[in-house]
């Protein structure tokens, strides 16, 4: 299959919300033998009356991923190479090889809901100024309305052009590519918005297991990729450090421990603080929890300063036609 460039698509109002849509799924995937079918049927049952392709681009899975996938009429897409192989990279396929208007990304251990897809046309419909819309995961939290966003992240509907304008996903980020690609879809007066509706079902992870899962697939880099391509847009770097306030907290009153080695009093006075922030927080969440939230704090700042200082590739630099591989199945 030839990959086909983004095309710019006028949209014309519809008089019928089911008329004239063309709906692409992008689903990425690692290791996700055991949702993979749910987000597959959950697809294929919601997104019915608009689907025309559902793509699964998958990120070198060890287990029976893509043998499960295979059972559905889809075409498969995996990123052979190792170096090249992550969300970003395969939401950054997954738009290349998209024929349609719309473009629906889907992380492939998420299970949609029957409702949220049809509102989401509505408002495209409705809205010429919409470039991307979501919802809420699992419950409705918050704002219990239709709201203007600063980020869409999840599960996330696209127009086309929009994407095309802004240039897509970063394909090199190992991290926070939905914020980053928001923030290029915002600066082009595009409008984000969140529904409050449940988009879709999200599997309750360990809560000292996925921060160690995020950090070995390397994903808490993403955040220093992307302050270094935004490093001039202070609205950027100031929502993010608001974004993880209590980190930057945390490690900045670890790392103030090391002036006062040279200072016995000072020393002791940091060394009796830090006795009372683990005590309190252990009290609060658990000593194990607590503990291990510090110690992947210390990794993901740290991480990240190394991210921001290696800086990250230039997205017309992704080799597309040597990493992929193409299965079309029916």
């Amino acid at each position: 299959m030839e990959v086909n460039p983004l095309l710019t698509v006028n949209i014309e109002p519809m008089d019928d919300i089911h008329d004239d849509i063309g709906l692409s799924v992008v689903v990425v995937t690692y290791n996700e033998e055991e949702h993979i079918a749910d987000c597959l049927d959950s697809i294929f049952r919601y997104c019915e009356p608009y689907l025309s392709e559902v793509i699964v681009v998958d990120s070198n899975s060890t287990d029976s991923t893509t043998n499960i996938a295979s059972n559905y009429p889809i075409t498969l897409l995996q990123i052979t190479e190792e170096q090249y192989a992550s969300p970003s990279a395969g939401r950054y396929v997954g738009t290349q090889y998209a024929q349609e208007d719309y473009i629906l990304f889907v992380d492939g251990d998420l299970t949609l809901s029957s409702e949220w897809l049809p509102l989401a046309f509505q408002q495209f419909n409705e809205n010429s100024e919409l470039g991307g819309i979501s919802g809420h995961l699992n419950s409705i939290s918050g704002d219990n309305s239709d709201s203007e966003v600063r980020y869409i992240k999840a599960v996330m509907l696209f127009k086309r052009e929009a994407l095309k304008e802004a240039g897509t996903f970063h394909p090199f980020l190992t991290g926070a590519e939905d914020y980053e690609l928001s923030f290029r879809i915002k600066k082009l007066n595009y409008q984000l918005m969140k529904l409050p509706v449940i988009v879709a079902q999200h599997p309750k992870k360990d809560k000292i297991k996925e921060p160690v899962r995020r950090f070995s697939n390397n994903y808490v880099s993403g955040l220093g990729q992307t302050l270094r391509l935004h490093y001039k847009s202070k609205d950027y770097i100031l929502f993010h450090f608001w974004r993880i306030k209590k980190r930057l907290l945390i490690f900045s009153f670890i790392i103030s421990g090391f002036p006062t080695l040279i200072y016995r009093r000072a020393f002791r006075i940091w060394a009796l603080a830090m006795f009372a922030l683990f005590t309190i927080g252990g009290l609060i969440f658990g000593p194990v929890r607590f503990s291990s939230y510090v110690i992947i704090t210390i990794l993901y700042i740290t991480s990240s300063a190394i991210s921001f200082i290696k800086g990250v590739p230039d997205p017309d630099c992704f080799p597309l036609s040597e990493v992929i591989a193409e299965r079309k199945l029916s």
